[in-house]
């Protein structure tokens, strides 16, 4: 039986093939940056399958989510179209995911985390100096879409899923106990 992290990490496999060809649609749209922050949330699922990845096991364990967001981007930098820059994209989000989860058990609080990971890269990674010369209103409309997709996402995992994970978190707690339920 596959134990709870390697069944994130083939999730996480998964997830970043499928980021491939999401890549590379993303690229050939030639989307302003001002809306690209619409499509940014589709990079955002590992950290919440990771979430509930572990909410569906019952797991206090870190890592769940750090190790699936680096994995998914490791797959999507080594063989997709944006390079590198996914890895690096993918580890920080999967930073800042983590500490979020840990703090607040929260997806939303993870969503704004996500938000918070990708504006700090694009300000500071070395690849993408040309970005920081842009207006002040373009980075505004390309966090609020960032914000806006981090929420939507996030929204389809909340809502799909609270009644699994205590449903499942009470059948695991009646197992432990020994006692029928």
């Amino acid at each position: 039986m596959l134990s709870f992290f390697g069944f994130g990490i083939l999730i996480a496999l998964l997830v970043g093939f499928l980021w491939i060809p999401f890549g590379n649609i993303f690229l050939s749209l030639k989307l302003p940056f001002s809306v690209s922050g619409l499509l940014t949330g589709v990079w955002f699922i590992p950290v919440y399958l990771g979430a509930v990845i572990q909410n569906r096991f019952d797991q206090t364990a870190p890592g769940l989510i750090l190790v699936m967001e680096t994995v998914a981007g490791f797959i999507s930098g080594w063989l997709g179209p944006l390079g590198w820059l996914s890895f690096h994209f993918g580890f920080a989000q999967g930073v800042f995911g983590e500490i979020a989860f840990l703090a607040s058990k929260n997806i939303f609080s993870l969503a704004l985390a996500l938000v918070l990971a990708d504006l700090i890269l694009m300000l500071l990674h070395p690849s993408l100096t040309a970005l920081r010369e842009l207006p002040r209103l373009e980075w505004i409309k390309h966090f609020a879409g960032v914000l806006v997709s981090a929420l939507l996402v996030a929204s389809l995992f909340h809502f799909s899923l609270p009644e699994v994970h205590d449903s499942v978190r009470d059948f695991n707690k009646c197992q432990k106990k020994s006692i029928d339920c």
